[in-house]
């Protein structure tokens, strides 16, 4: 069996996301520290003990963001996954849901 976790980088909590007056996207400059979301880190947890019990199975994450968080895929491989797999992407193409499934 093979199981692909997708992750995704947001911004840290501490620092400061600014909005655009005349739209609801949000400005994140090469300032901001990313992390892996939380939620993503839920789902690696949830899938490293499906390994243990079903042996052969291969777990691989793959994320697409910019250079600078490669913190966010070495967080993802040090939590058990196989294999992790980065496309670089500019911030804000990683953040265009259509651009990330192409």
């Amino acid at each position: 069996m093979k199981i692909l976790a997708c992750i995704k980088a947001v911004p840290e909590v501490e620092d400061a996301i600014l909005f655009k007056a005349d739209a609801p996207d949000v400005i994140a400059d090469a300032s901001i520290n990313l992390r892996m979301n939380r939620f993503d880190e839920f789902v690696i947890e949830e899938v490293v003990p499906i390994k243990t019990c079903f042996p052969g199975t291969m777990i691989d994450v793959v994320y697409v963001g910019p250079e600078k968080t490669k913190k966010a895929i070495q967080r993802a491989m040090g939590m058990g996954p196989d294999a992790g797999y980065h496309i670089v992407a500019d911030y804000s193409q990683s953040c265009d849901a259509f651009y990330a499934a192409t």
